[in-house]
């Protein structure tokens, strides 16, 4: 089955379209999952809140759903509704369908908008992201028109940053052209997987990666046998452009594969301990998070000490250790910042102002040495 979030990697590398594969998740991925389910609840609930200004105004008198799941068939050129937030439960899919979810799914009787949300990493232009432009696809043939509205909304740390595009009806035949000649790439890659093996930073979630890639292997086999070394020594020390672009390449592959195997090994870990030799395991551990000023109390100790114009610039309605130290550069000599931090600090945590909470996360640890419960 041929999905369109898949589609921007299938363009690039057809083969992984064929490849074994295995299921490769990251905490990012977690994190956009709970993101998304959030705004599917508010906005089945009628809750725009939960959407950017700019994307309120872009859907504003529309119909808005969330999670419209679409199909759209390369030969006849007909596309259908599969049902609204069935986490890609896709049903039964014709031999040459294209299913898909789109965050968000906007329409009246002559106008349609697709929303896509994203996170921190960024994407190709909608005008150009074939995923948007499928979505568009399916869209125009379920409704009967000819242009549509597309949006990539970046989302992060409360901060958005939306792109628009419009596609019209020459650039919807042209991306259907397009999609039904990828089936014939993915028919032709079957039988020889190697030759239309691509790689680039679409590698970066394939599910093939690790599971069956021959341009993985490749360099898997160039590291295990040390050739790689053989390589890197040939190029460097980069006198021309073109070692050094062969070089910065070469880099890139590695870089990507040994991320790859980190994030294997820690998802691993995170399921059972890994004895790593020496005494040592890497797993699961807690370990005590950034100390936490509070603002009230470091307020009354700075001002305890050094005035009210001291305590006002090192806190406003929270503080930090960083803030409290840039403000003490005033109050006392440069050699004594430190000193005169510690001892704040130290008041600060004796008055109870300071907390710091307890996380978990993959790391290196002695069994017996192991934080539990806060203590050591």
């Amino acid at each position: 089955m041929i999905t369109a979030s898949a589609l921007p990697r299938l363009f690039a590398c057809a083969a992984s379209g064929v490849l074994p594969r295995e299921d490769y998740r990251t905490t990012y991925a977690d994190d956009g999952h709970a993101r998304h389910a959030e705004q599917e609840r508010a906005i089945e609930a009628g809750d725009m809140t939960v959407m950017p200004e700019e994307i309120r105004e872009l859907l504003e008198g529309l119909d808005v759903r969330a999670e419209a799941a679409m199909a759209y068939d390369v030969v006849t050129g007909e596309a259908r509704i599969l049902g609204y937030g069935i986490g890609r439960a896709y049903p039964d899919l014709g031999p040459f369908e294209v299913a898909g979810s789109c965050d968000v799914l906007a329409v009246d009787p002559g106008r349609v908008v697709v929303v896509d949300w994203k996170g921190h990493a960024f994407v190709a232009h909608p005008s150009r992201n074939e995923q948007l432009l499928c979505y568009a696809l399916m869209a125009a043939r379920i409704y009967g028109i000819h242009e549509v509205t597309v949006a990539v909304a970046h989302i992060t740390d409360g901060n958005s940053k939306i792109i628009t595009a419009t596609i019209d009806a020459f650039g919807l035949d042209e991306f259907a052209m397009r999609l039904r000649d990828l089936y014939a790439q993915v028919a032709r890659a079957a039988a020889a997987p190697a030759e239309h093996a691509h790689e680039g930073k679409h590698c970066a979630h394939c599910p093939s990666f690790m599971a069956g890639c021959p341009r993985k292997r490749e360099l898997v086999a160039l590291v295990d046998t040390g050739a790689a070394d053989v390589m890197a020594q040939a190029l460097i020390p980069l006198g021309d452009d073109e070692s050094a672009s062969l070089a910065y390449e070469f880099a890139q592959r590695l870089r990507m594969l040994l991320k790859r195997v980190d994030a294997s090994i820690y998802a691993r870990a995170a399921e059972r301990p890994i004895p790593i030799g020496g005494g040592k395991m890497l797993g699961l551990t807690e370990k005590l998070g950034n100390e936490v000023v509070s603002g009230p109390v470091a307020y009354a100790c700075v001002r305890e000490r050094y005035g009210q114009t001291i305590a006002d610039a090192s806190v406003e309605m929270e503080t930090s250790k960083k803030r409290i130290r840039e403000a003490l550069g005033f109050a006392v000599a440069k050699g004594g910042i430190a000193a005169a931090e510690r001892a704040v600090l130290d008041e600060i945590r004796a008055k109870g102002g300071t907390s710091r909470r307890l996380k978990t996360e993959v790391g290196e640890y002695v069994p017996q040495l192991k934080l539990v419960g806060g203590a050591s």
